[in-house]
């Protein structure tokens, strides 16, 4: 059995976009950077301000796939706009996407 491993960190757009009541963030971590990654993938609204902590982990490199169904971190519906979702690790991988939320 064949298992594909990246090479490289990225994160993908969110599908889908525009969205409502949820999406899906994927991304990869890649070998390049490090067997064990702590990785943080956060939601913040368009004056930079946190909505929601979607993952704060130690993962090793592979493929990711997560849902953020539109609720902040204190489980209320976050009001329709644009929102980033932002990931960073402790290698020093940082990218951020822009993601539409249409109640």
């Amino acid at each position: 059995k064949t298992i594909q491993v990246p090479e490289t960190s990225q994160l993908s757009q969110n599908y889908p976009n525009p969205f409502n009541p949820e999406t899906r963030i994927a991304f990869d971590l890649g070998f390049m950077d490090g067997l064990h990654q702590v990785v943080d993938v956060r939601v913040y609204n368009i004056l930079g301000r946190q909505v929601r902590q979607l993952r704060h982990q130690t993962l090793t490199p592979g493929h990711y796939e997560m849902t953020w169904n539109g609720l902040n971190d204190y489980g209320q519906q976050a009001a329709s706009g644009i929102y980033f979702a932002r990931i960073a690790t402790d290698a020093g991988y940082f990218k951020s996407i822009k993601m539409v939320l249409l109640r």
